[in-house]
């Protein structure tokens, strides 16, 4: 059961530069996602990253299809509501979007750290009674022989972008993508600290 819908500033430029896009609340989330959670969207054929920046249950134009977020990212992360407000007032004051305002806040590196999986969601046998494309066979019989690989290495093992096979087999259900952030040691940056601080004293 759909949880309601949520704004989210994602990372690319959109026309304007304020702007959110709206994606589904799926139920599992429903207490998962705070204003400024970090998340994974789709986006066209990609998982980009984004900030939830409210959540509402606005009816929505019939004929618009909303996709569902995909995912919290792990670890997961959300800008305290002090931090989300310093966001807004800086996307507002400047040239920059909400999400590159946020991003001030975020972990350092979180977007280079990013490295999406997939996995399959059903059995051999399902797989393999399954109505497939020859492109679409071979990726299937990839994973069920390495039962996650990450999204690079299908690439490499296939010579191929994926950029229709993979949304096409997650779409019917045969797949998922999970988005894991690579974990390393984490560096303090006095400067950035020092800039952010400055601004939060600035704040009206």
């Amino acid at each position: 059961m759909d949880a309601g819908f949520a704004e989210v500033a994602v990372k690319s430029r959109l026309r304007h530069r304020l702007a959110t896009l709206t994606y589904g609340v799926p139920g599992a989330m429903d207490d998962l996602l705070d204003v400024g959670q970090l998340v994974w969207v789709p986006l066209k054929h990609s998982l980009e990253l984004g900030i939830v920046a409210e959540r509402h249950s606005r009816p929505q134009p019939p004929e618009t299809r909303i996709r569902d977020i995909h995912a919290v990212v792990e670890p997961a992360f959300c800008l305290s509501p002090l931090h989300w407000q310093l966001a807004v007032w800086i996307a507002e004051t400047t040239v920059c979007s909400l999400y590159e305002a946020a991003s001030l806040m975020l972990p350092p590196g979180i977007g280079m750290r990013a490295v999406e999986h997939l996995q399959l969601r059903v059995t051999p046998e399902v797989a393999a009674a399954a109505d497939l494309t020859p492109r679409q066979r071979d990726l299937m019989d990839f994973l069920l022989h390495n039962d996650e690989a990450t999204l690079d290495a299908a690439r490499k093992h296939l010579g191929s972008s994926l950029t229709s096979i993979v949304p096409a087999l997650e779409e019917r259900g045969l797949l998922t993508r999970i988005v894991r952030v690579l974990q390393r040691p984490e560096r303090t940056q006095p400067a950035q600290q020092n800039m952010t601080s400055l601004i939060v004293r600035r704040l009206p």
